[in-house]
């Protein structure tokens, strides 16, 4: 029987540095934002291992950042979920009092999920000198933007990352959500320990991008390593389908005892309805971090989803949804992928600490490279972080589902674990 590879190691707790805020409207093109003052000096590594002090402001110098994201497009629930977090982790350091005494301010723009628009825009961030832009959270645009980091010297760090551009890690880009190869092996971890002795007959369908095709490549090599294949051909659909009944038709049809999917939060109830509908009654695994409201509106024990963050309904993350109704957008913030938001700005401040005033994207990557495992608050799993072998801050992953039909509030099953099939 196949056992997933559990980690009981428990974060190293590290110091978690203030920074400043920057505000935005939702939806906006446009944001920025001041803080105060706080220490003026941070400690950095100087060629030759000796410590040194990072340079902090002494006027009305500032830290500046960039957001770039789809906020009205088909992904612009995940990315206002993701802009929120981002804030209120801004907000929390700032009222800290700031890194290194700097102010920073937050430049949000709106790609509308056009490629060409977001390239503009990374134009611009090169004209402010911005270091880093995080965001990105469709794969279709930063399938494009992203190998343009090295070139313009920002550093990227995204949630819609293509694996190819993450495996081997490669400079100025880095991933805040589980990459598509970690989900697909969780996910058929996940399905073999509950399978146990019994022959597996996994199903697959999702919905059509770059970010899937990766999942499918990983999901089909992964099966290929344990002598295993999908019952039948996976079934796929548009990213903006509102029918699922074919996809799901076909998935019936093909009698699996598991099930795996890639749906988003409007496609789940559709989409396990129409499974149920059609004689299929065993686990359905989904990525893309289905929110807890989705999990009650789909209302089924037997529906797990893939997260690598804690939502922020739950008690872990809860400080998250205090600090998004301190900004008056608690109600922006329904979906897990808050959270993932602002532990991307966590890890962005952190390195801004141990780069200094002024920051380069060059400097910037390297600071982030040298923060190794960050702690998390207790809203990821063990061995979050990102080194110079891993720009993925993810390590370990989890399944959450309700207990009963009916329940608030969803659970972990099992524990946290790193994907490895």
């Amino acid at each position: 029987m196949r056992k997933s590879a559990r980690l009981a190691a428990l974060l190293t707790p590290l110091l978690i540095t203030a920074a400043a805020c920057g505000g935005s409207d939702d939806g906006g093109d446009e944001a920025s934002g001041t803080t105060t003052a706080a220490s003026e000096t941070g400690s950095t590594t100087a060629e030759g291992g000796e410590a040194t002090e990072a340079q902090g402001c002494t006027g009305d110098e500032a830290f500046t950042i960039g957001y770039i994201s789809d906020l009205v497009g088909p992904f612009g629930g995940l990315s206002n979920n993701i802009l929120v977090g981002v804030e209120a982790h801004l907000k929390e350091v700032n009222d800290a009092g700031g890194v290194l005494g700097c102010q920073v301010k937050l430049e949000v723009r709106d790609d509308r999920n056009d490629v060409q628009t977001a390239v503009g825009y990374l134009d611009e961030m090169e004209t402010l000198e911005v270091p880093v832009v995080l965001g990105n959270v469709s794969s279709v645009v930063w399938a494009t933007t992203g190998p343009l980091a090295a070139e313009k010297e920002i550093v990227h760090i995204a949630g819609g990352a293509v694996d190819s551009l993450v495996y081997p890690p490669q400079p100025y880009l880095y991933r805040y959500l589980m990459s598509s190869r970690q989900s697909a092996e969780g996910s058929l971890q996940f399905a073999l320990d509950q399978l146990g002795s019994t022959e597996p007959k996994i199903s697959f369908l999702r919905y059509d991008s770059a970010g899937t095709d990766a999942y499918a490549e990983a999901l089909v090599e992964a099966l290929e390593r344990n002598d295993l294949e999908l019952a039948g051909d996976q079934q796929r659909f548009p990213a903006a389908a509102t029918d699922l009944t074919p996809a799901a038709s076909a998935i019936a049809a093909q009698n699996p005892n598991f099930v795996l999917s890639i749906m988003t939060d409007a496609q789940a109830p559709l989409g396990v309805e129409a499974l149920r509908n059609r004689g299929y009654t065993g686990p359905i695994v989904n990525w893309v971090g289905i929110s807890e409201k989705t999990l009650q509106a789909v209302n089924d024990p037997n529906f797990y989803v893939m997260r690598d963050t804690v939502p922020s309904e739950l008690p872990e993350s809860a400080y998250i949804k205090d600090l998004a109704t301190e900004l008056g957008k608690a109600d922006k913030v329904n979906h897990d992928f808050a959270v993932n938001g602002y532990l991307s700005a966590l890890a962005t401040t952190k390195a801004l600490e141990a780069c200094g005033y002024p920051c380069s994207g060059a400097d910037l990557n390297e600071a982030l490279q040298s923060l190794g495992e960050i702690d998390a608050k207790g809203s990821a799993g063990p061995g979050w972080g990102v080194s110079e072998e891993s720009h993925l801050f993810t390590t370990t992953v989890s399944l959450w589902h309700l207990e009963a039909k009916g329940d608030k509030a969803s659970v972990l099953a099992g524990d946290w674990f790193e994907p490895k099939v």
